[in-house]
């Protein structure tokens, strides 16, 4: 569970998602939500919801934008689209973005809350992502978008790799 955040702004984030991870978003922005607003008991001690369960505001924002970006690619209402909408929010800078990689005990934990660093981390966990689909062979869409300027990068980069033998 994570709210994927790759840019500083949550539209760009949204932006950059392929359709079935902004799907996944709508439904785990959903389940935080309802964590926050005391209305679910479910994942509750998860790490990423313990962190967003703070900010219901920057959640609801996050989730609506995901269905404005459902209703841009595929011309349908989400059916939590009023949801998000009837949430109260404040402005997206009320919350602390944070990666969490891993749980706490793990030697390979990753926590921060440097804001560049915090993006940086979230465009490589979504690029390696999109490397699993690919070597699954399904490759990520983005109906109505362009694929992401940092994801076309990591592809040529790996290209470069792949002619120099490495």
């Amino acid at each position: 569970m994570n709210l994927f955040m790759p840019y500083y702004s949550i539209a760009a984030s949204v932006r950059s998602l392929d359709d079935v991870r902004l799907n996944k978003q709508i439904l785990e922005c959903y389940q935080i939500l309802r964590v926050a607003l005391g209305e679910s008991e479910g994942y509750k001690n998860h790490p990423i919801v313990k962190h967003y369960s703070q900010y219901p505001g920057f959640v609801a924002r996050y989730g609506w934008q995901c269905c404005g970006e459902y209703n841009f690619r595929t011309n349908k209402h989400h059916k939590y689209e009023d949801y998000f909408y009837k949430t109260r929010w404040s402005p997206a800078n009320e919350v602390e973005l944070l990666y969490a990689e891993y749980s706490k005990n793990d030697p390979r934990c990753i926590r921060t809350n440097k804001i560049k660093e915090v993006c940086t981390l979230y465009q490589r966990k979504l690029c390696n992502k999109w490397d699993q689909d690919s070597r699954k062979q399904r490759n990520a869409r983005w109906t109505c978008r362009e694929v992401p300027d940092f994801y076309s990068q990591h592809r040529n980069v790996i290209e470069q790799m792949k002619l120099m033998n490495y």
